[in-house]
């Protein structure tokens, strides 16, 4: 398994430049010339929320590299005339005011920990406040360039819903879509519309989850996606 840093994030080089609707055609390049830098020929491509907006992009621009995309709070985000969601234009208000800042990040922090799932072992809970913690520290640790990337809505493009569901029923290869049923980001009927459009499909929706749902349930989603590969024989 290979991770990637996102061009613009964590240890990366840090951009000034805001690259608008091409940041996800950017991201999707730059995964896709790293893996033949490694002498990945195919690969299957797993993402988190922004993250599994390069997954889009992936398909769109170098389908020829996937084995299969299995996308975690996927969305895409509904087209409905705003090139940002509330959540991003949310973090790009906070992102220049130290004390906002810190406060958003302490939120969403608390946000993350709240209502764990009934059943946790021991363990599980440990590491659900484990992952919150780390997400929460590196939140508060970005600079200016870090919290002001604004990679728009996947498919910028495209403009209304009729429009994303004809390109989302082009794609030909195995898919994954992972959601929370109470997401206000990548919302359920965001996860269903695209589940119905992508043929051959799969779509999974934890009853109790949101935006957050790969640091509630890490491994849960790690073994449904292992079972996917596998039943598709991907892996």
């Amino acid at each position: 398994m290979i991770e990637i840093q996102l061009r613009g994030y964590g240890k990366s080089t840090h951009i000034s430049k805001d690259y608008g609707s091409g940041w996800y055609d950017i991201w999707a390049d730059d995964v896709a010339k790293a893996s033949g830098l490694l002498g990945v020929g195919q690969f299957v491509y797993t993402g988190v929320s922004h993250g599994a907006g390069v997954g889009w992009h992936l398909i769109r621009r170098h389908p020829e590299k996937l084995l299969a995309f299995a996308g975690v709070v996927c969305g895409p985000h509904t087209k409905d005339g705003k090139d940002i969601g509330d959540e991003r234009k949310r973090t790009l208000e906070c992102a220049l005011d130290e004390e906002a800042w810190k406060a958003y990040c302490l939120e969403r922090f608390h946000r993350d920990c709240a209502d764990p799932p009934e059943g946790l072992s021991e363990a599980e809970r440990a590491e659900l406040v484990e992952n919150a913690q780390e997400k929460y520290q590196a939140f508060l640790e970005m600079d200016r360039w870090e919290r002001l990337i604004s990679p728009r809505k996947p498919f910028p493009d495209i403009e209304t819903e009729e429009g994303l569901i004809r390109e989302l029923q082009k794609i030909n290869l195995p898919c994954l879509f992972l959601g929370g049923m109470f997401d206000p980001i990548s919302t359920v009927e965001n996860m269903i519309r695209t589940g119905r459009a992508v043929r051959d499909s799969k779509t999974i929706l934890y009853q109790d989850s949101d935006h957050g749902l790969s640091r509630r349930y890490p491994r849960r989603v790690a073994e449904d996606i292992d079972a996917f590969l596998r039943g598709r024989g991907c892996v």
